[in-house]
């Protein structure tokens, strides 16, 4: 049987709690910079990380890109997100720019390496 737990950690192999992974992906949609670094910062050795994703495989990177928060984008970058995780219905991260059209984060993706999940 599979816990929230290990459906929380699916992509990256940590046991970050279900409580960690809502919050940062909450302020990540939100485009909450500091907060996602803060709560990066506090809750690495809890086994939060850049790509902790939900249920829906959905990374903070992904809910950061359909909502166009382009810096929010860069640093979850920096601090190593995975640029072409992809989610339960195989979207990723570049797929959400385009599909809400958001220009400047599409262009960033793509520089750094994002691909659609038709890729």
């Amino acid at each position: 049987m599979t816990t929230e737990v290990e459906i929380a950690s699916t992509t990256t192999g940590t046991h970050a709690s279900v409580a960690d992974v809502s919050e940062l992906l909450s302020a990540a949609y939100r485009g909450e910079v500091y907060a996602v670094s803060r709560f990066l910062d506090e809750r690495k050795d809890h086994g939060l990380t850049p790509d902790s994703a939900d249920y829906d495989l959905r990374s903070a990177l992904h809910l950061a890109s359909s909502e166009g928060a382009l810096e929010c984008v860069k640093l979850l970058v920096k601090r190593g997100a995975f640029v072409n995780c992809k989610d339960r219905r195989n979207g990723t991260p570049l797929d959400d720019a385009i599909r809400h059209n958001h220009k400047e984060t599409t262009e960033y993706l793509i520089e750094n390496g994002g691909k659609t999940g038709d890729d």
